[in-house]
């Protein structure tokens, strides 16, 4: 009885070393568009009138809804090994980001101190009849010497993006011993995913009491996550008694703005400002025909 146990464990061992396979899975983002806005943060200026005050506003930011087409290489990593395969002409123009016609949001800004001040917020877009929603948190240090007031901010930034995209998975099995088998898939997503970013501010701005409309002009870094998923389809890695390598060819979807924000505002009875102005932010990354975004702005002050 035990010699026949024992043939039929090694019988079983041979099989199972037989079926041993190596599986490599190489995924790439064959297309994919993106809606939602741009990460700008409001623009607050400094007053000898708002010190130490609690301060609520209401912004509006407009852009212009023409999409930020960006070319193949901040997405795929070698799309010539894709065009075998692919069963879309993109025309390798693989990357649109679509922004919202407006957004428009609500700050808090608590003071801790006469010299610093947390903010906080949340906004609203809709873009492609997707409604999407984002919100800040950030910490501003703030003085004013003379006429003029300064305030350096730091903040992170919640977004809601959708997206539209096709991904490839390469699957490549070799059995132990065997002839290599490639099998391709494909998925087509459609979701709305949150992502998360960070800016950094700095603010100058007049303080004159006579005439009562003062100037400010805003320079910020931006940090701007445009995509960031996992194909909602697995292939199943059938990783039982397999060796299982992937390999992930997809991009960084993100690029960083340099933003000026110059303005206008105007202080009724100490209480209430009214702030207009316009922003142009400057692309650093990405190949794309279009590099300067315009985003008018509105916002109101209430100083409590």
């Amino acid at each position: 009885m035990k010699k026949i146990v024992c043939i039929c464990f090694a019988f079983a061992a041979v099989n199972i070393f037989i079926g041993c396979a190596t599986i490599e899975d190489e995924v790439f983002i064959q297309n994919a568009q993106v809606a939602g806005p741009l990460n700008q943060p409001p623009v607050q200026v400094t007053t000898k009138d708002a010190q130490k005050k609690f301060i609520i506003s209401s912004s509006m930011v407009t852009t212009n809804p023409k999409s930020y087409i960006d070319n193949m290489s901040i997405i795929l990593s070698d799309y010539n090994k894709l065009a075998k395969i692919d069963k879309h002409n993109w025309d390798k123009n693989n990357f649109g980001w679509s922004l919202p016609a407006y957004s428009a949001g609500i700050q808090f800004e608590l003071p801790l101190s006469k010299s610093a001040s947390v903010t906080v917020g949340g906004n609203y877009s809709e873009v492609k009849n997707k409604d999407l929603l984002g919100g800040l948190l950030s910490f501003d240090l703030h003085g004013i010497s003379g006429s003029v007031g300064v305030r350096y901010t730091i903040g992170l930034s919640y977004q809601e993006f959708y997206y539209d995209a096709y991904t490839y998975v390469i699957r490549k099995k070799t059995p132990y011993g065997g002839k290599t088998e490639e099998s391709t898939y494909a998925f087509h997503d459609l979701n709305t995913d949150g992502l998360f970013n960070y800016y950094m501010m700095l603010t100058i701005n007049s303080d004159i009491k006579n005439p009562p409309i003062n100037a400010y002009i805003a320079i910020a870094f931006i940090k701007q996550r445009l995509l960031s998923f996992t194909p909602g389809t697995s292939v199943g890695q059938d990783v039982f008694l397999n060796n299982y390598i992937s390999i992930d060819s997809r991009g960084s979807y993100s690029t960083e703005f340099i933003s000026i924000s110059p303005g206008l505002f105007y202080t009724f009875n100490n209480s209430i400002r009214i702030l207009c102005g316009v922003t142009l932010a400057f692309s650093l990354s990405g190949e794309s025909d279009t590099r300067l975004f315009i985003a008018p702005s509105f916002k109101i002050d209430l100083i409590l």
